[in-house]
C-alpha cells in the first residue's frame, strides 16, 4: 500500500463558535438554494445547475477547514472535498479509513488552525 507522508497539522477539537460558524453557512447555503428555486421556476434544469454551485462550495469549504483523527491509532488527516461529499457522517464524525493505520472508524473531526 502506498502511503504519503504525513504533515504534521494543526488542529483543536471545534468549540461553540466554530459550530455556529457552520450553522451560519449551512443557512446562507439553504437560503441561496431556496432564492435559486423561486427564481428560476421556469426552468428547473437551470435550478438543479445553479444548486450544485452552493453546495460545492458548501462542500469545499468544509472540506478545507476540516481534519479527522483516526480513533483507533490517534492519526490526524486531511479528506478530499469528494470523499467529504460522499462518507457517511454524523455532526461530530465521519467513516473513513485511516491513511495510517488502514482501519475503518467513526473519525471524530477537528478544526484546521
Amino acid at each position: 500500500m502506498l502511503m504519503r507522508r504525513m504533515q504534521p497539522m494543526h488542529t483543536r477539537e471545534p468549540n461553540t463558535r466554530d459550530r455556529l460558524r457552520a450553522g451560519a453557512m449551512i443557512v446562507a447555503v439553504v437560503a441561496t438554494l431556496v432564492a435559486i428555486a423561486f427564481l428560476v421556476r421556469e426552468r428547473p434544469m437551470y435550478a438543479i445547475l445553479l444548486m450544485l454551485v452552493p453546495l460545492a462550495l458548501l462542500i469545499a469549504w468544509h472540506a478545507r477547514t476540516t481534519a479527522y483523527r483516526c480513533e483507533h491509532c490517534g492519526t490526524e488527516f486531511t479528506i478530499s472535498a469528494w470523499r467529504d461529499a460522499l462518507s457517511p457522517h454524523t455532526l461530530e464524525a465521519k467513516y473513513l479509513r485511516c491513511p495510517a493505520c488502514g482501519r475503518r472508524s467513526w473519525a471524530r473531526a477537528l478544526v484546521r488552525v
